[in-house]
C-alpha cells in the first residue's frame, strides 16, 4: 500500500512539474524568436499565477517594442523624404 501511495505521489509530482514547466518553455521559445528580431512571434499567454502574469507582461512588452520599432521606421522614412525634398 505504501508503494502505491509513493508511486502515485511520484506521478503527481511529474505532472505538476510539467504543468509548470511547459508554459515557461513556450515563453522561452517566444523570447528566443523576439531576440532574433521576430517582433511578430506569438507569445503564448498561459500557465497559472505568476507564470500567467509573466506571459501577459511579456506579450505586452513585445507589442510595445513592435509599435516603437514601427514608429522609428516611419520617422526615419519621413526624415529621408524631407531630405530628398530639399
Amino acid at each position: 500500500m505504501k508503494g502505491l501511495a509513493l508511486l502515485g505521489a511520484g506521478v503527481m509530482g511529474v505532472l505538476i512539474v510539467q504543468w509548470i514547466s511547459r508554459p515557461l518553455a513556450r515563453l522561452q521559445t517566444a523570447a528566443d524568436a523576439i531576440t532574433a528580431g521576430n517582433l511578430t512571434a506569438a507569445v503564448p499567454v498561459g500557465g497559472i499565477g505568476n507564470v500567467y502574469e509573466l506571459s501577459c507582461s511579456f506579450d505586452q512588452m513585445r507589442n510595445t517594442l513592435a509599435q516603437s520599432f514601427t514608429s522609428a521606421q516611419l520617422r526615419q522614412q519621413l526624415e529621408q523624404l524631407r531630405q530628398v525634398e530639399h
